[in-house]
């Protein structure tokens, strides 16, 4: 069995446990600690991705999950395409959950901004793939 270490903002609904545990048969989630979790909330979206800013993270995967084990990957873009890389390339199964909006788009735009409201409901988890595969 697989754990499912979580680089995410988010609280995991009891559904998306529930698929966790029967889908990838996932023994134990694990959570960023609570500096960790506020370092991945803060990626700065200015200037180039800052990789030092994220070597607290990648410490924190590497020493706890092992080959084969899950990890969720949602955040800023260029800090989620960088992790979800380094798990690749050590042995990990990286996922993404999928959502659904009924009724409504994905955001509306609003003097060069986009508005995002109302409710996502979990759809379901997915495997990040690569080009190649």
């Amino acid at each position: 069995m697989a754990d499912l270490h979580l680089l995410f903002n988010h609280v995991l609904t009891k559904e998306q446990i529930r698929e966790a545990e029967d889908v990838f048969r996932v023994k134990d989630v694990y959570t960023l600690p609570p500096r960790l979790s506020a370092l991945w909330a803060e990626v700065s979206p200015r200037g180039e991705l800052d990789k030092s800013h994220l070597a607290p993270i990648e410490r924190w995967l590497t020493e706890k999950a092992q080959e084969g084990d899950y990890v969720l990957v949602q955040g800023e873009c260029g800090a989620t395409f960088y992790m979800v890389d380094l798990c690749f390339k050590r042995g990990l199964v990286p996922i993404y959950a999928t959502t659904d909006h009924p009724g409504a788009g994905r955001g509306a735009h609003h003097d060069d901004h986009v508005v995002r409201g109302g409710h996502f409901g979990h759809v379901n988890f997915r495997r990040y793939s690569r080009y190649d595969d």
